[in-house]
């Protein structure tokens, strides 16, 4: 392991020019299955830290989860975990890709929320807080779930299948029907 890690250089090219080596003194190497798995250990404690959020890790993509009726403590809660969190990033030499961050507070299609949500993290390079971007849907492997929890990728492809099979029920027999379910839609479900 230490061969592996130990004396590992980087170059930058922009246009052409490249600079010059340079020692990489943390990280592991990205594209590399080992790379990933090293990952994977860095950050499993990220689990032990934070007693209120659940975590959903997978690769390098991490969702937190929070649940709670009362909207105010939801923002306040999920504020302070999300503090929290930025401690953690900043104490393991992480950062985070606030472009790539945001959230979606799911609930009942009937329920209204408040228009002035402020989920925000502290960015330590620009030295101040970053409002996260709200959104109506979140991907989540795979799946597109807007915020009353309708996976519309998942509905819109098992429409589509089950109109064909519709069709097809007067021209093919049942057990060929059924294999088709099981190949084309059950492993959606």
């Amino acid at each position: 392991m230490k061969s592996y890690l130990k004396g590992r250089t980087q170059t930058t090219s922009v246009g052409g020019s490249v600079s010059n080596k340079d020692r990489i003194l943390c990280g592991v190497p990205q594209g590399l299955v080992l790379g990933k798995l090293l990952f994977l250990l860095y950050i499993n404690d990220i689990y032990t830290t934070f007693k209120l959020v659940k975590f959903h890790i997978f690769a390098d993509n991490t969702n937190i989860l929070y649940a709670n009726k009362n909207i105010k403590t939801l923002i306040s809660t999920v504020n302070s975990q999300l503090l929290l969190l930025q401690e953690w990033l900043a104490t393991n030499k992480l950062t985070l890709n606030f472009k790539k961050s945001n959230f979606v507070i799911f609930h009942h299609y009937r329920k209204t929320l408040p228009r002035d949500i402020n989920i925000k993290m502290f960015d330590n390079t620009s030295n101040k807080f970053v409002s996260l971007e709200s959104k109506k849907f979140v991907k989540y492997l795979g799946l597109l779930s807007d915020k009353n929890l309708i996976s519309i990728i998942l509905a819109i492809k098992l429409v589509k299948k089950i109109g064909l099979f519709a069709k097809l029920r007067h021209y093919i027999a049942s057990s060929t029907l059924l294999m088709m379910y099981k190949a084309l839609v059950q492993p959606y479900l």
